[in-house]
């Protein structure tokens, strides 16, 4: 998180409800999915796939769950065609659950948060300024603190464990 660079995107999935998961799209991924049956032909008619309607493999939650082996590559065939944007207005559209996953360059980038100022610039003790994570609450009576960086391993454990009762020969113990 300090260099504003991450891992690749994990794929994903909600256990429960199918489809319901991370998706690739030509230039991102989204997230969309299907929380009530009646969801289900909104999905696949977006994704051009009104076949699937009358596919027995499909007909409940149960049997995508099932068969989500078959399923979810279908489903990622259509939508690695179209751009992030379209996918997700299309699926707004028809009051499909989605939305856009960011990297962590247009997290860290991202306007709103900007606005909000939930990044700042924490002093670490050998790393110097550290960017970190804001609280997304803002209470007026009780603001958040923003004293430094986290710290390092270790460093507060003597504090810490002679605050609940250790001498300092159990702590080097």
């Amino acid at each position: 998180l300090t260099t504003g660079a991450g891992p690749p995107p994990a794929r994903l999935a909600q256990q429960v409800q199918a489809p319901y998961r991370a998706c690739p799209a030509g230039d991102g991924f989204f997230t969309a999915g299907v929380p009530t049956p009646n969801l289900w032909p909104a999905c696949h008619a977006v994704l051009g796939l009104q076949h699937l309607e009358n596919d027995p493999r499909f007909a409940t939650n149960a049997d995508r769950h099932a068969n989500r082996a078959e399923l979810i590559p279908l489903i990622e065939g259509v939508t690695a065609s179209g751009s992030r944007e379209r996918w997700i207005a299309a699926f707004q559209a028809a009051g499909v659950p989605c939305g856009a996953i960011q990297t962590y360059d247009q997290v860290f980038n991202d306007p709103h948060l900007a606005e909000r100022e939930f990044f700042w610039d924490g002093g670490h003790p050998t790393l110097g300024q550290v960017r970190q994570l804001g609280s997304p609450m803002r209470l007026a009576e009780t603001p958040t603190r923003r004293d430094s960086a986290g710290p390092s391993l270790g460093q507060h454990s003597a504090q810490v464990l002679a605050e609940v009762g250790y001498s300092a020969d159990q702590f080097k113990e």
